[in-house]
């Protein structure tokens, strides 16, 4: 996304900052925020959970896992915040100052938030009150006030990013199913034609040029129905990413591809291109990665919970799978573990679900945020 530089004035800002990364205020957890050299910058933003006292190893793991989230951020120094209310125990900060250590990483700052008081961990004695400081005044500063006036939205609960994906009961989702209703289930009918996956394709071009609102219940029930299609579900896909309307309708209707050898079908340069940004690596021959366009990303995902909304059980698969994909695309792991979890839940065995797990689970930040030879690189968060 475009690099939006937000300039702490005082060291709580990091609580601020490390709040609206992760989207919601974290109970029971660890957020570790990767810094660029000097410790100037902020990078990739990784949260967990924090082990109980009373598990064998507790230290060692949580210590561990500041580690992983140091070394896939390329961090040249760390800073944590641990949300709770409990008492850390008192080996967990040497602990993890000494792994990072370890792998030539210092730990610069670190701050414990409670329900109503903060402190910070690592200043000297006089630094902060004995009781802390009131968590009020986080929402008081500078950084918060840009951070809210930009748009930004902090949840109170992880689980909110989705609330607004709860299937609708109203008239536009009854007529909707009810148009979807006369076609069988996917295993029992022909997947749609070039024609009407085209014609289904275009049909989402021009939704994506006006309020998710004013798309008609026939434009979301053709919509929904072509991407039942996999060709289809990724072009909708590519339509979040600059530069690849072209490839993205050659995919939806077969066209940019031409068949191989040993009768492979291949996709020709400009699809292969954007699969790239997409999927692949963190550049090409092309060119640089492809960053997202926030205006973009955020018209498309509007109108994939709207399809999410509208959809019924059956037609839900595709376009979660898609918002999984965009959430993990733009650094939103958060988003993409809950969207994901709604998939699974709703349809296990997702292919296209399971591949956006792996990179979730294993913090695997997206072609742009991947450090290249010869490219700078991009914050993963």
């Amino acid at each position: 996304m475009e690099r939006t530089v937000w300039r702490a004035s005082e060291p709580r800002d990091l609580i601020v900052y490390a709040q609206y990364a992760v989207g919601y205020r974290p109970r029971q957890s660890m957020v570790v925020l990767c810094l660029g050299p000097g410790g100037r910058r902020v990078g990739a933003v990784g949260r967990f959970d924090l082990v109980p006292d009373d598990v064998p190893g507790a230290i060692e793991a949580q210590s561990d896992a500041v580690a992983l989230v140091a070394r896939t951020g390329q961090a040249d120094a760390v800073a944590v915040v641990v949300f709770t209310d409990d008492e850390l125990p008192a080996g967990l900060l040497p602990a993890v100052r000494e792994r990072l250590a370890v792998d030539g990483r210092p730990l610069l700052d670190a701050w414990a938030v409670g329900a109503t008081r903060y402190r910070c961990l690592t200043c000297d004695d006089d630094c902060c009150p004995e009781a802390g400081w009131p968590v009020e005044e986080l929402a008081e500063g500078a950084l918060a006030a840009e951070l809210v006036l930009d748009g930004r939205v902090l949840l109170d609960r992880r689980c909110d990013v989705v609330a607004d994906l709860t299937p609708s009961a109203d008239a536009d989702a009854r007529d909707v199913a009810g148009r979807l209703a006369p076609v069988a289930p996917a295993a029992g009918h022909p997947a749609p034609d070039a024609s009407r996956r085209g014609a289904a394709f275009d049909t989402w071009l021009r939704m994506l040029d006006r309020e998710p609102e004013r798309a008609s219940s026939l434009e979301v029930a053709e919509v929904l129905q072509a991407m039942e299609s996999a060709a289809v579900r990724d072009a909708v896909i590519l339509t979040a990413v600059p530069g690849t309307r072209k490839a993205a309708r050659g995919l939806a209707t077969g066209s940019a591809f031409s068949v191989g050898d040993e009768g492979a079908l291949l996709p020709d340069h400009d699809l292969g291109v954007a699969l790239d940004a997409v999927f692949g690596g963190a550049g090409t021959a092309a060119g640089p990665p492809v960053h997202p366009d926030r205006d973009r990303v955020a018209r498309v995902e509007a109108h994939l919970r709207r399809l999410v909304r509208l959809a019924p059980p059956r037609h839900r698969r595709a376009p979660l799978g898609v918002l999984a994909w965009l959430a993990w695309w733009t650094g939103r792991g958060v988003l993409a573990d809950e969207v994901l979890k709604l998939l699974e839940a709703e349809h296990p065995g997702d292919t296209l679900g399971e591949l956006i797990r792996v990179a979730v689970d294993r913090g695997l930040p997206p072609p742009w945020a991947q450090p290249a030879e010869g490219l700078p690189q991009a914050p993963a968060c």
